[in-house]
């Protein structure tokens, strides 16, 4: 039986409007909106399914990303939709999701840009600083939150029982060992394994939103 939404409240409906118009403002794409719910409630992908505190935590995560909220006309802070720009705020919500990132938030990313690359935001940023922010991205999801994050999927793979597909488990497990033993295994070569051990352990958001399409672009 599925669990029922939280009932309404005049709060509730308050920060629910708030989120929508962060949604419209931010111009989020809808599976970049869908992944800020997951990631700022700790699971929920549904403005309905969440609770107040939930909700309050969305939006403090968008007013990070620059929403406003406001009764005047200052305008928020627009996202870099450059598909190079997408990659790179991509790989900086993955870090986060790896637990590597402790604060996803635009202006974090622009600090991290600042630092990086010497521009404060990725608008400025050119072709060449872009590829130098995606490498450095991936040589630290590489330095140990990815291979992390392999191990432990790993073993909670292991020890799930046969009802999953016998056949499935044991070429997802064999793929993993086989990532091991390559001589210097890249971050395309972990990212496909994590996908992998997600996809057999039945993990929706991460693993099959587009931002996720993106990491690999």
């Amino acid at each position: 039986m599925s669990k029922p939404a939280p009932a309404a409240s005049g709060r509730r409906a308050t920060l629910i409007k708030l989120i929508h118009v962060a949604k419209r403002e931010l111009q989020l794409e809808e599976d970049t909106y869908r992944t800020l719910l997951h990631t700022a409630s700790g699971g929920q992908t549904s403005t309905a399914a969440m609770n107040e505190r939930q909700l309050q935590a969305v939006l403090e995560q968008a007013k990070r990303s620059g929403f406003v909220v406001r009764s005047g006309g200052v305008k928020p802070r627009r996202l870099d939709r450059s598909p190079e720009g997408r990659k790179v705020r991509a790989l900086w919500l993955f870090l986060h999701h790896l637990a590597a990132v402790r604060d996803p938030s635009e202006a974090a990313l622009a600090s991290y840009c600042k630092r990086i690359a010497g521009v404060d935001d990725l608008h400025w940023a050119s072709h060449l600083q872009m590829n130098r922010l995606t490498e450095t991205l991936k040589k630290w999801a590489l330095r140990d939150a990815l291979p992390h994050a392999i191990a432990a999927l790993e073993r909670e793979l292991a020890e799930q029982p046969d009802a999953l597909s016998h056949a499935m488990k044991s070429s997802v497990l064999a793929q993993a060992a086989g990532l091991r033993r390559l001589p210097k295994p890249g971050y395309d070569a972990h990212l496909n394994v994590w996908r992998a051990l997600n996809h057999v352990l039945g993990r929706p958001g991460w693993a099959s939103t587009a931002d996720m399409e993106a990491l690999t672009e």
